[in-house]
């Protein structure tokens, strides 16, 4: 694992907690946080994006904006995109992405942030 890449997602983590701890936002708590793909695997290139999974305990579009904002700016500041795929506790649980190879994926070689 990518020692760098882990502590960007970690700082990444804390601002995404602290940003959604604040009014309407308030219970987008994060369950679960992962790097996965080539930076998770150590095999990344130089130009290579940081792969984020984010479970959330609820989900909406302001919730959405403030993740996607905060992701363009880390990565911005540290010179890579960082992709996100983002889910709720509910989702996983009950709909069709709990058969989902790439969470599976997740699940079994996902790097605990």
């Amino acid at each position: 694992m990518d020692k760098r890449s882990l502590e960007i997602a970690r700082q990444l983590k804390k601002d995404i907690e602290k940003n959604l701890s604040k009014g309407s936002t308030s219970g987008g708590n994060v369950i679960d946080m992962r790097i996965f793909g080539s930076r998770a695997r150590d095999d990344f290139e130089k130009d290579s994006d940081l792969d984020i999974f984010i479970e959330l305990e609820k989900n909406n579009p302001e919730i959405r904006k403030i993740i996607g904002h905060l992701t363009w700016k880390f990565g911005f500041e540290n010179g890579f995109v960082i992709t996100t795929i983002i889910f709720t506790r509910d989702e996983l649980e009950n709909g069709p992405m709990k058969y989902s190879p790439i969470y599976r994926s997740i699940e079994r070689d996902g790097i605990e942030v």
